[in-house]
């Protein structure tokens, strides 16, 4: 962590899961900025309040998030996913077309969307060039016009 970053290391990935990740990198890593100007979207900061409110239930300090019930251990990939879906139904998202995964790839089409170079895109989303969802989401970002409508997305 930097006074202008927090840094989490993304260690718990399967052989599967790494392999559509530049084999440089490995162990992939979140770095979220902070937005001291603007706390309404500042991850970092959120991040941060979160582990200093937890830290007294954590048994593992290296795992971020932690059950709220107790004995308070490190959650499943499951209850993550539970997680960001009923987040993404209570913000109104059709959970039938976007997944917890999705949310992944509709950051980098938001990035495309505001004129993010693609080679950044892929390197911090940390696709190898070889990687097929890195071909399939470059096609699209390629192929999709910036006019098309977006009302079928929300419920």
């Amino acid at each position: 962590m930097t006074p202008e970053t927090i840094k989490i290391s993304i260690a718990s990935l399967s052989d599967s899961s790494l392999r559509q990740y530049d084999s440089a990198l490995k162990k992939p890593n979140l770095i979220l900025p902070f937005f001291p100007n603007d706390p309404s979207i500042c991850a970092a900061s959120a991040v941060e309040t979160y582990t200093e409110r937890t830290k007294h239930l954590r048994t593992d300090k290296y795992e971020l998030f932690i059950s709220w019930k107790k004995p308070h251990r490190s959650i499943t990939t499951q209850s993550l996913s539970r997680w960001i879906k009923d987040t993404l139904q209570e913000s109104g998202m059709n959970t039938s077309i976007f997944t917890a995964y999705s949310t992944r790839h509709a950051a980098t089409s938001a990035a495309k969307r505001k004129g993010v170079n693609i080679d950044l895109i892929r390197k911090t989303a940390s696709w190898s060039s070889s990687s097929q969802t890195f071909a399939r989401y470059a096609r699209f970002a390629r192929l999709r016009s910036p006019n098309r409508r977006r009302s079928h997305y929300l419920r």
